[in-house]
C-alpha cells in the first residue's frame, strides 16, 4: 500500500485542534471533570504534605518519618488512580456515537488515543498543580499550628521545588497510567460497533 493510499480518506487533526476538543470536552462534562481533578489534587496534596513534613523534620531533628506514611501515599495514588480509571471508563461509554462519528469522518486510532490521553494529562496537572499548593500550604499551617515554624526555613528552597515537581511527575504519570486502558479501549472501536451501543 503506498503512502498516498494510507493517508487517503483520513483527517489531519493537528495538535491545536485535539486541545481544542480538549477544553470543550472538558467544559461538556465539567461535573466529571472536576471530580477527576479533585482526585488527583487530594492524593497529590497528601503526598505533599508528607513530603515537605518528612524534609522539615530531617532538616530539624536528623529523624526521617516512618516508612508506614510512605505506605500511605502509595494507598492514596492507588485510590486517586482508581478513580480516574473509572471516571474515564464512564467517559467513553458516554462518548460511544462521539467516537463512531469522529472515526466515521476519518479520525485515526492515534486521534482517539491522543484526544484522552490528552484530555487526561490536562486534569492530572491541573489537579497535580493544586494539590501541590494546597499540600504546602496545609504543611505550613501544621508547622505553624505546632510552634515550628522557623523550621520551615532550614530546608533549602531547591528541596520544595523538587518536592513540587515530584506532586507535578506523578499527577501526570497517574492520570496517563489510569487512562491508558480506557483510551485505548476507546481507539480501537469500529464505528459500526460504537453506532450500536445503548447507554
Amino acid at each position: 500500500m503506498s503512502s498516498g493510499e494510507r493517508k487517503y480518506g483520513r483527517v489531519s487533526f493537528p495538535l491545536s485542534e485535539l486541545f481544542r476538543l480538549v477544553t470543550l470536552n472538558i467544559r461538556k462534562r465539567l461535573g466529571r471533570s472536576l471530580l477527576t481533578t479533585l482526585s488527583v489534587l487530594l492524593a497529590i496534596a497528601f503526598m505533599t504534605v508528607i513530603f515537605t513534613l518528612s524534609s522539615v523534620n530531617r532538616a530539624a531533628t536528623g529523624a526521617e518519618f516512618a516508612a508506614y506514611q510512605f505506605w500511605l501515599i502509595f494507598v492514596a495514588l492507588l485510590v486517586a488512580g482508581l478513580g480516574i480509571f473509572n471516571s474515564l471508563l464512564i467517559s467513553v461509554a458516554e462518548r460511544y456515537r462521539e467516537i463512531a462519528t469522529i472515526k466515521t469522518l476519518g479520525a485515526a486510532d492515534r486521534h482517539i488515543l491522543l484526544l484522552y490521553l490528552i484530555e487526561s494529562l490536562v486534569i492530572g496537572i491541573i489537579g497535580g498543580a493544586l494539590g501541590v499548593v494546597i499540600g504546602l500550604g496545609v504543611s505550613i499551617g501544621l508547622l505553624a499550628a505546632y510552634g515550628r515554624a522557623a523550621d520551615i526555613g532550614l530546608v533549602p528552597i531547591v528541596e520544595y521545588l523538587y518536592i513540587m515537581g515530584q506532586g507535578l511527575l506523578y499527577a501526570a504519570i497517574l492520570s496517563l497510567v489510569a487512562t491508558s486502558y480506557p483510551s485505548y479501549h476507546a481507539s480501537k472501536m469500529s464505528p459500526a460497533e460504537a453506532f450500536r451501543v445503548e447507554i
